[in-house]
């Protein structure tokens, strides 16, 4: 099952091709790939950060992400796509950070700090791809377990094991089922969950 049937880079050289008229289709497609993970990846990097606040963040990169796809400013030989999305939520959050820093009731210039202190860190960039692995992890799941066409039964399995941790023999007894069914389930899913994570990884 080819659950995103287009590589980021695939979807990039389309939008960027189509320059001003670029397929609202292909926007879709790209928006339905990386939203999930930045949503996921902006909490990693702001835990306090508001549902709302994390919203306009990731609205914030796509409209960013159409102005340098349009300049046709993307280089993807400067680099990995997740690593420039990374350094764009970095920016964001900082303008964002700036912005606030006259309101009382925020310590925005300890949040830059911390996201200052985090760029100048000798491991910066694996921190940050670690959290955008993780990020990404978290996505891959959400979407096998939320949208993709397995049945319940695969769901739970899948569920029993990730978010509680209960081996395939507990797995198996409590869903009247073989462990070898239960091996199966999940080796399954787990390969659709990796190929959705090697996707947004990429």
């Amino acid at each position: 099952m080819n659950i995103f049937p287009e590589t980021p880079q695939a979807l990039l050289k389309k939008i960027a091709e189509l320059s001003n008229g670029a397929d609202e289709i292909v926007w879709k497609e790209l928006i339905e790939l990386y939203a999930p993970a930045l949503r996921l990846f902006v909490k990693l990097r702001d835990s306090n950060l508001p549902d709302a606040d994390v919203e306009d963040v990731v609205q914030e990169v796509f409209i960013k992400l159409v102005e340098v796809l349009r300049r046709q400013a993307y280089d993807n030989a400067r680099g990995r796509f997740r690593a420039y999305l990374a350094v764009m939520v970095r920016r964001i959050l900082v303008d964002r950070y700036r912005r606030r820093m006259a309101r009382p009731d925020m310590d925005a210039a300890a949040a830059i700090e911390e996201l200052d202190r985090e760029a100048a860190s000798p491991d910066a960039g694996t921190i940050l791809d670690a959290k955008w692995r993780l990020a990404c992890h978290i996505a891959a799941e959400r979407h096998v377990l939320e949208k993709s066409a397995i049945s319940d039964q695969s769901r739970e399995v899948y569920r029993l094991s990730s978010a509680e941790g209960l081996s395939n023999a507990q797995i198996a007894k409590q869903l009247n089922l073989k462990e070898n069914s239960v091996r199966r389930i999940k080796s399954r899913v787990a390969a659709m969950v990796e190929a959705i994570e090697r996707t947004l990884y990429e």
